[in-house]
């Protein structure tokens, strides 16, 4: 949690808006990071709710090929991709 929120502080500013922070693992979490997670405002999503997700939106191979072009090289990249999705 410490790394998302230090990564939080330090990309806000670049980006010019509020981030909403997300952590997502294909285990589990343990009773201090829930804990830790709702007194910072941290969205939780553990291997049970990822995988509901991904069956209810039926995510693809092909999707995700089809949308390759989008992915940022660079940091400089993904803030004027959030910046063009945020207009």
């Amino acid at each position: 949690m410490g790394d998302l929120m230090a990564a939080a502080q330090m990309y806000a500013k670049p980006l010019s808006y509020s981030l909403h922070l997300l952590a997502v693992t294909n285990g589990n979490f343990v009773v201090d990071t829930r804990n830790e997670a709702a007194r910072n405002g941290i969205r939780l999503l553990d291997r049970h709710k990822l995988m509901a997700d991904l069956r209810a939106n039926t995510v693809t191979l092909g999707a995700v090929y089809a949308r390759e072009g989008d992915r940022c090289s660079s940091f400089a990249d993904g803030v004027r991709a959030a910046d063009h999705w945020f207009e």
